[in-house]
């Protein structure tokens, strides 16, 4: 519906428009479940060189978060160029090990290779762990259990808070991004793009796997139908 729509920011062109929405709000939105995030606050993104994460190392950095990005050697570069205070390399140096200055207020976790109770010794009393993927478990609604229920387990409660978090369009959230783009504040970052439909056979080949930014299909009208707009009254 019109109401789940933005105008496309000015000057940008509709490629990366359209790499926007969908990990956009999705980044977005998972920044804002539980408490807000405060200036200063530490923020690991699980993940920070994917669709999601490159959106959500972006925004944390505009909400004033000190930013710690997880990816692999040959994307810590990109992810410290769009703004990570830290960049642990997880085929470097394990996740658990790499806390350089305490703990965390909240993780954003795009991957879900981790456990549970792995996340909590990492997060400060009171943050907030989100699930935006729930990773290779062959076992869905277990791993949702675990996300949910395990503030209860053990016969007692942590502080810490875990969301296991869906997107939900809405238009202001859809207008926030337009204005941070806008502001320059976020910048999809577009690693592949492909011409026309006859590629998507190898674009899906090449996202195979874990995926690094977003990829872009250029949807362009067949040459006979270029042909007859040319010719037509």
């Amino acid at each position: 519906p019109e109401s789940n729509t933005a105008l496309k920011p000015k000057g940008m062109d509709f490629e990366t428009a359209a790499a926007l929405p969908t990990s956009g709000m999705t980044a977005l939105q998972s920044l804002r479940s539980g408490k807000s995030i405060e200036k200063g606050d530490r923020v690991l993104i699980n993940g920070a060189s994917g669709g999601v994460g490159t959106f959500a190392v972006q925004f944390a950095k505009a909400l004033g978060a000190h930013v710690t990005g997880v990816c692999s050697t040959p994307n810590v570069e990109m992810v410290q160029g769009i703004g990570a205070d830290e960049v642990i390399d997880y085929r470097q140096q394990d996740v658990t090990e790499a806390k350089k200055d305490g703990k965390y207020d909240r993780v954003v976790d795009a991957v879900g290779n981790l456990s549970m109770s792995t996340w909590k010794g990492m997060i400060n009393p009171g943050g907030d762990y989100v699930a935006v993927s729930l990773g290779d478990s062959e076992c869905v609604p277990c791993k949702l259990c675990s996300i949910v229920c395990f503030p209860c387990c053990c016969c007692c409660f942590v502080s810490q808070k875990f969301h296991a978090f869906m997107q939900a369009i809405n238009h202001e959230d859809m207008e926030e991004m337009a204005r941070l783009v806008q502001d320059k504040a976020v910048t999809p970052v577009i690693i592949n793009r492909y011409a026309s439909l006859d590629d998507v056979p190898v674009a899906v080949q090449n996202m195979a796997g874990r995926v690094s930014g977003k990829t872009v299909i250029t949807v362009a009208p067949a040459p006979q139908q270029q042909d007859m707009t040319r010719v037509a009254p």
